[in-house]
């Protein structure tokens, strides 16, 4: 093995074991890593075959985090307390990977606007949604592409968001 792989492979390991935390785990795969930010996910990594986040060249592509119905059943402020709870999930995959909210470039977000788990109208629902966004995202904001769905995976998601997020060119050049 040449010297500059190895040096490669010692910065890799270095940087990975940085970043652990209890739970969490960084997966070398073709052209980036696999990012697993706790114990559940990687039970789910393993049951489901996903990952909760994965680099590839200079894009780290997160899987979709649901936000669920309130417990109450029924209000806007649950339902935004579970919206920050989501996106705090992303923000936490966001750190592990090197990144934070200014580095997303783009979230898909898949709304269930007309749900018996929800009371409220859909114009309210988006308007949680883009409350809540707001306190993660900064401008300039990232490109946002908001769907109507018939149903999520989960039975009592309201919506999902995942994103897309870019390294910069100087944490390029560290790798």
């Amino acid at each position: 093995m040449s010297y500059l792989k190895l040096k490669l492979l010692s910065l890799t390991l270095l940087s990975a074991s940085a970043l652990a935390q209890p739970g969490q785990e960084i997966i070398p795969a073709a052209n980036g890593d696999v990012y697993i930010d706790s114990t559940k996910s990687k039970q789910a990594y393993e049951e489901w075959h996903y990952s909760p986040a994965r680099s590839a060249g200079d894009l780290v592509f997160f899987s979709g985090v649901i936000a669920g119905s309130p417990a109450d059943g029924t209000s806007i402020e649950g339902f935004k307390k579970n919206l920050r709870h989501a996106f705090g999930n992303l923000d936490i995959l966001l750190k592990q990977t090197g990144l934070g909210p200014e580095h997303v470039v783009k979230i898909n977000s898949y709304h269930l606007f007309r749900s018996p788990l929800f009371k409220g109208t859909k114009e309210q629902h988006i308007a949680a949604v883009m409350e809540v966004k707001d306190e993660f995202f900064k401008a300039p904001y990232p490109a946002w592409t908001a769907v109507g769905v018939a149903e999520l995976f989960a039975d009592r998601g309201l919506v999902e968001i995942e994103i897309i997020a870019r390294t910069p060119q100087s944490q390029q050049q560290e790798k």
